[in-house]
């Protein structure tokens, strides 16, 4: 059996879930390597926005899109070493999402610092890709357009 604790939130209250609920980044992300326990929050069909919490920052959330739904034939491309902290096998699930940011009523998305996800393995790695894709990613959708989801 899972072990339980409790997550308090300054953005979405407090959060009761067991250890298998929780991503690891080993090496945190950019700008945050403490912060290595997150939990994804708001996985709704209706809304492209998803959120990872901080276990150990209560502060610290960040909105998150695939950024698949919105830049047509979007790639990442990483070199093996960059994958290893994803512990993949041939079976396991990855899947990539990229953070949102609020320039005015316009959003933007980092395709350049993606989020992997092992879905199998619970494990997660950003990496910085050397690709053409900006940094800021206009999105087609106005920051009020989108519903904050949890």
């Amino acid at each position: 059996m899972s072990t339980s604790l409790t997550v308090e939130t300054t953005r979405f209250g407090k959060f009761h879930v067991t250890r298998d609920q929780i991503w690891t980044f080993p090496s945190g992300l950019i700008g945050f390597p403490t912060a290595t326990q997150w939990l994804l929050l708001g996985e709704d069909e209706a809304s492209p926005l998803v959120w990872i919490q901080s276990v150990s920052h209560s502060r610290l959330a960040l909105p998150l899109i695939s950024p698949r739904r919105f830049v047509r034939g979007y790639r990442v491309r990483v070199t093996p070493s960059e994958l290893e902290p994803l512990q993949l096998d041939d079976d396991d699930l990855l899947f990539v999402l990229t953070t949102v940011a609020s320039a005015g009523t316009a959003l933007t998305t980092d395709l350049r610092g993606p989020l992997l996800f092992n879905a199998s393995k619970r494990l997660s790695v950003q990496v910085v890709t050397s690709d053409d894709y900006p940094l800021q990613y206009v999105l087609p959708v106005r920051a009020d357009s989108l519903k904050r989801s949890a």
